[in-house]
């Protein structure tokens, strides 16, 4: 039984530490010169930035999405791009696919 809870404690732990580090510091994302705020839009990012993958995904679809993102809307476009200020590859949400549309998140993309 002390195994068991041993584990079940350990395996929430590192659940809670596992999705604490998908979080994106904003105060510091850059790509290129661009540094990223929630006003930057879509156009700045695909003229800045190293993009390796965009899409545009659904309420329906979306996967590991924080329902806040979808606050009065019924699709996202996420863009995939590579941080100069962080190590790695980052995705950030778009409240559309126009080149207007503001970045909604951002998170690590594992």
């Amino acid at each position: 039984m002390k195994k068991f809870l041993i584990a079940s404690l350990f395996a929430s732990v590192v659940g809670v530490a596992s999705a604490a580090d998908n979080t994106v510091d904003m105060t510091n994302l850059k790509c290129g010169d661009l540094q990223i705020y929630s006003n930057t839009t879509l156009k700045q990012v695909k003229d800045s930035c190293k993009i390796k993958k965009v899409g545009e995904y659904s309420k329906a679809n979306a996967r590991n999405m924080p329902a806040k993102y979808f606050d009065g809307q019924d699709a996202m476009f996420e863009v995939h791009f590579y941080s100069t200020s962080q190590d790695g590859l980052i995705r950030c949400d778009f409240n559309g696919s126009s080149d207007t549309a503001t970045v909604v998140g951002c998170r690590n993309n594992y």
